[in-house]
C-alpha cells in the first residue's frame, strides 16, 4: 500500500508514504524499487529528491548503486539531495564524494559535497579544501562550504585559513562561517574571542 501511495496520491502523500517506507521496511526490497522507479521517473523533481535522500537509510550496496544514478540527473536539487544521503555511508562515501567535488557543474552540489566529505573522512587534508576556496560561484556557495568543512574537521591548523574570512571583505555568510568554523577549530583562541568582541561591538 505504501509502495503504491508513493507514486499514485498527492504529493504530500507521496512524500509521506514514501518516507515509511525507509523507517519502517528498509530492508525490504519493495522500498528499494519503489524508491529506484521513483529517482528514475518522478512525478516532480522533488519526489526524485526525496527518493534520493532517503536511500541513506537504506545503507545498502545495492541502496548505494542507485544512488549513484541519482547523481545523472539533470536537477541539481536532486544530485544535492542524493549527497545528504551519501554521506551517511561513511567512508566508503569518500571517493565518490571528491569525484562529484571536482566534476559536478553546479556549486551548490559541489558545496554541498565539500562538507560532506569532511563529515566522512576526519582525516581530510585542508590543502585539498584550499584547492576549491580559489573556485568562483554565485554568493561564494564554495568558499561557505570549504569553511563549513573546516568547522567539521576541527583541526586547530584550520585555523590559518578560516580567520582570514572572518573580516569585513567578505559577506555576510561567509563571515559566520568562517568565525563558526574558527570557533571549532580553536575555541581559545585569544585572537578569536578579540574579532568576536569587535563583531559584538558593530565594528
Amino acid at each position: 500500500e505504501l509502495a503504491y501511495q508513493s507514486t499514485h496520491d498527492a504529493m504530500p502523500a507521496r512524500l509521506w508514504a514514501m518516507r515509511q517506507l525507509a523507517e519502517n521496511y528498509p530492508a525490504d526490497a519493495a522500498t528499494l524499487e519503489t524508491l529506484s522507479k521513483i529517482i528514475a521517473k518522478p512525478a516532480f523533481w522533488a519526489d526524485a529528491a526525496e527518493a534520493a535522500q532517503l536511500l541513506g537509510e537504506l545503507r545498502t550496496d545495492e541502496a548505494m548503486k542507485t544512488l549513484r544514478r541519482a547523481f545523472a540527473s539533470p536537477e541539481y536539487r536532486v544530485r544535492k539531495a542524493a549527497l545528504l544521503a551519501l554521506t551517511k555511508f561513511g567512508v566508503q562515501a569518500k571517493d565518490l564524494l571528491r569525484e562529484i567535488i571536482l566534476n559536478d557543474s553546479h556549486s551548490d552540489v559541489a558545496a554541498t559535497a565539500i562538507v560532506g566529505l569532511a563529515k566522512v573522512d576526519k582525516k581530510l587534508d585542508g590543502q585539498f579544501i584550499n584547492q576549491q576556496l580559489a573556485r568562483k560561484s554565485w554568493y561564494d556557495e564554495i568558499v561557505v562550504g570549504c569553511l563549513k568543512a573546516y568547522a567539521e574537521l576541527g583541526h586547530p591548523a584550520g585555523v590559518l585559513t578560516v580567520k582570514q574570512y572572518a573580516g569585513s571583505s567578505h559577506h555576510q555568510h561567509v563571515r559566520q562561517a568562517a568565525i563558526e568554523a574558527w570557533d571549532q577549530c580553536a575555541p581559545q583562541d585569544k585572537e578569536l574571542n578579540a574579532k568576536l568582541i569587535e563583531l559584538a561591538k558593530g565594528s
